[in-house]
């Protein structure tokens, strides 16, 4: 995609609305672009671009474009008649300029780049130019690098578990799962911190609730409950897996309770 255009034509409020209009563009390809993709299919967006760009809408052509040169924007080239250090560039802080020597930086010509703001005067343009290309300024050099992975954020659905059974025997757990993502959720299994655990095959659709009722063993010892946790384990449409982990509400029953008050019978 090529939105450069929008910005060096037209005075700057329309300069705006078409740089606007041509990112907003730009965004609606991507989108149709993704949505077109299978979602078992992973895969990354990388968003980048070959240059970067001052960000200054009124940059003076104050720069001459020396003899045997030429220009655009915020660089020129071909050849600069004065000896190079061994470094291979000199830098004029004044004049706001770097010269650098060509086959120091394996290029076919020489370089003059533009150290500030300013750019180079061309023979049919003077005064301003919007935005620039080229230069050695920060906003010019450093190229923006985007990745976006689809189901790269983990969901976080919201779990409650409520359950019932015999120490040391089999239980009965109730779940209730809200999933507030926009894509389908698989649950494949559920363990206590016990031990116990079951596999599951239960699917979650996106922004809904659903409730599962599972039998599990070994139901815990009430001298374990108090630190019980559960965990779920869950696949995104990607084939990605992540956890989430639950305090559960369980009830446990005994079939011999023991009383503490060992004198209750005597009284």
């Amino acid at each position: 995609e090529q939105p450069d255009k929008a910005y060096h034509f037209g005075n700057t409020d329309k300069r705006l609305r078409e740089a606007r209009a041509a990112y907003y563009s730009l965004i609606e390809n991507i989108t149709e672009s993704i949505q077109g993709v299978p979602d078992e299919i992973s895969f990354k967006i990388i968003l980048t671009s070959d240059h970067g760009r001052l960000m200054n809408p009124k940059s003076p052509r104050s720069l001459i474009v020396p003899q045997n040169m030429q220009a655009h924007g915020r660089v020129a080239w071909g050849d600069i008649n004065r000896p190079f250090p061994e470094c291979g560039y000199i830098v004029d802080q004044k004049e706001g300029i770097v010269d650098l020597f060509g086959e120091t930086y394996g290029i076919g010509t020489n370089m003059r780049i533009a150290w500030g703001e300013a750019s180079f005067q061309a023979a049919s343009q003077k005064g301003e130019e919007a935005y620039p290309h080229g230069g050695l300024f920060p906003e010019e050099m450093i190229v923006p690098w985007f990745v976006y992975v689809r189901d790269g954020k983990i969901p976080s659905p919201e779990i409650e578990i409520r359950g019932s059974g015999e120490a040391e025997g089999r239980g009965t757990l109730h779940l209730t799962i809200v999933n507030s993502s926009y894509i389908t959720l698989e649950c494949l299994e559920i363990s206590l911190s016990t031990g116990a655990k079951e596999s599951v095959d239960w699917r979650i659709a996106p922004l809904s609730q659903e409730s599962f009722t599972i039998s599990i063993a070994p139901w815990p010892k009430k001298r374990k409950h108090e630190h019980l946790t559960a965990n779920l384990l869950f696949r995104q449409p990607s084939g990605n897996l992540f956890q989430s982990e639950v305090v559960p509400q369980l009830e446990i029953k005994t079939l011999y309770e023991r009383d503490d008050d060992l004198l209750k019978d005597l009284r």
